[in-house]
C-alpha cells in the first residue's frame, strides 16, 4: 500500500528516544524463559500475536525469507526472530520491539511469560553473534542530564537500538 509523506507528520522513531521511559529502579531478572526449547519463528510468536499489530503474520513471512540461508552461524529462525525485532508497524505503538519492551519494563515479571517462547529463540540468537566492546551512541527525546551520575550502574531492560561510529 502507498503513502502520502507530509513533512508535519514526521514523528521521532519510537526505537530510539522511549528511554525515558525506563523504569528508575531495579527489576527481578527475567527468569524461566530458559527453561523453554527453541521452536520455530511461527510457533515462538503464537501467544503474543494478539498483541502486536495486525499484519505480524505477514512480517513473519517476511523475516524468514529474508533470513533463509544466514551467514552467521545462526539457524534461519534465530536470525529471523532478529529481523522480525528490528521491524517497524505503519500503527504507532504495536511493533513487536515496542510491544516486548514495553513488556520487559513491567515490575511484574508474569507478564512476559507469553513471551518466554520468543525471547528464548531471539537471545539464543544474539548470544550466538561475536561480541564486541566499543562506544556506541544512544538518542534520546528529552534532557536526562539529571538522571545518570558517572559511576552510578544504570540497566536498560529493553533492547535498545544504537549506533557506533
Amino acid at each position: 500500500m502507498a503513502r502520502k509523506y507530509v513533512h508535519d507528520e514526521v514523528k521521532p522513531n519510537q526505537r530510539y528516544s522511549d528511554i525515558l521511559n525506563e523504569p528508575r529502579k531495579l527489576l527481578l531478572p527475567i527468569d524461566g524463559y530458559q527453561n523453554v526449547p527453541v521452536i520455530s519463528l511461527e510457533d515462538a510468536v503464537r501467544n503474543i500475536s494478539h498483541l502486536l499489530d495486525s499484519d505480524i503474520s505477514t512480517k513473519v513471512y517476511i523475516a524468514k525469507e529474508n533470513s533463509r540461508h544466514p551467514e552467521d552461524g545462526l539457524t534461519p529462525d534465530e536470525s529471523a526472530s532478529i529481523h522480525l525485532y528490528t521491524m517497524e508497524s505503519v500503527e504507532d505503538g504495536v511493533s513487536l520491539y515496542f510491544i516486548l519492551n514495553k513488556t520487559l519494563r513491567l515490575e511484574n515479571r508474569q507478564h512476559l511469560k507469553p513471551w518466554f517462547p520468543y525471547l528464548k529463540l531471539l537471545l539464543t540468537g544474539l548470544f550466538k553473534l561475536k561480541s564486541e566492546k566499543q562506544i556506541v551512541w544512544r538518542g534520546i527525546n528529552g534532557n536526562s542530564s539529571q538522571e545518570f551520575h558517572q559511576g552510578e550502574t544504570f540497566i536498560w531492560w529493553e533492547s535498545a537500538a544504537v549506533q557506533n561510529h
